[in-house]
């Protein structure tokens, strides 16, 4: 079996992600668990435990400042800059490959497009949908502005 350089971003930190990584890292590859802790959700174990595999890295994304989930034109910036950061740190592990969920389709189109050019193979993971859940709330937020920015989502 070869071993691999899994980078795993979990934008949300979801549990089962989490759980992935570390059976990964288990069965002898390499991984980097990405994940914005700025992101309020439902988090997993985010934290290497003694009896985790020695191929196991946990790595907060981290961006300066507040989170502004319900701000469009303020997220694309923090969006822009967490991926700028996410790259980084995915280049400096040097992966052979991303796999990312849990995060806005721009934001997973951009990760993608950088991978492609840094000659990393990217797997897109849906584990949820909400974006018809963002979008009714945008609506109601912003009216029909809100309708249109959330059917990106």
């Amino acid at each position: 079996m070869s071993v691999l350089r899994i980078a795993i971003h979990d934008f949300s930190g979801h549990p089962l992600a989490v759980q992935l990584s570390r059976e990964l890292a288990a069965r002898g590859h390499q991984v980097l668990h990405l994940h914005n802790p700025a992101f309020e959700s439902p988090k997993g174990p985010l934290e290497v435990r003694p009896t985790d595999p020695p191929g196991f890295h946990v790595q907060p994304v981290i961006v300066p400042g507040e989170y502004r989930k319900y701000s469009p034109v303020r997220r694309l910036l923090q969006d822009w800059r967490y991926r700028t950061r996410c790259m980084a740190l995915i280049r400096e592990f040097q992966a052979d490959v991303l796999l990312s969920g849990q995060a806005l389709p721009y934001l997973q189109n951009w990760l993608r497009r950088d991978c492609r050019r840094a000659g990393i193979r990217f797997v897109a993971w849906m584990q949820d949908l909400y974006g018809v859940g963002a979008s009714a709330v945008w609506r109601r937020r912003f009216g029909w502005r809100g309708a249109a920015a959330g059917g990106g989502l």
